[in-house]
């Protein structure tokens, strides 16, 4: 059964980058950093959801870090101002290929066959409307796994787990991989 947790640390060994993604997928076991065992050195795929301070990091030297873990497959930028995925994925060859998807598409993750559903992962993400005065609005918590990375999961022995940060957005793209799959 996957896990979820917050908060979960990602260090770039080879760089010294310690940093907390917005979503962790782990395939296999874990690869602990041997100085902070809250921190993973082995993800498979890291979301990030851009804001408008982060998106140049996010899309330049925080990739450049990212490049050197040698698990990662697939670096996925959610954008904060129109609705696009794009999909960062390590070839055979070890080079990188980028492919952006917008509304009304589905952005496959082939390293764990699941997928996000872009206008899903939005349409998720945007806050309830109050009802009423006094009301406050409630993000639903929602953290799921597609059902091919559930069958995944249960055919290897080490499984596949997928950490979310405390952001609703990063909970609702978990629920539209499961949707989209």
């Amino acid at each position: 059964m996957p896990r979820h947790m917050a908060d979960l640390r990602v260090r770039v060994t080879a760089t010294g980058l310690a940093t907390y993604p917005d979503i962790t997928v782990i395939c296999g076991a874990w690869a602990r950093d041997p100085e902070d065992k809250k921190t993973i050195i082995n993800p498979t795929v890291i979301i990030e959801v851009l804001s408008p301070t982060t998106e140049e990091y996010d899309r330049g030297e925080k990739f450049e870090h990212y490049k050197q873990l040698d698990s990662l497959r697939e670096y996925v930028i959610v954008a904060h101002s129109r609705r696009e995925v794009e999909v960062m994925s390590r070839g055979e060859n070890g080079l990188w290929e980028r492919t952006i998807h917008g509304s009304g598409s589905v952005a496959p993750l082939r390293s764990i066959s699941g997928s996000i559903d872009v206008d899903g992962a939005y349409d998720d993400a945007a806050e309830p409307r109050c009802r009423g005065a006094g009301t406050q609005p409630r993000l639903a918590r929602r953290s799921h796994v597609n059902d091919r990375a559930r069958s995944a999961s249960a055919a290897s022995s080490s499984g596949i787990d997928i950490l979310p940060k405390r952001w609703s957005a990063a909970r609702s793209l978990v629920l539209c991989m499961q949707r989209s799959s």
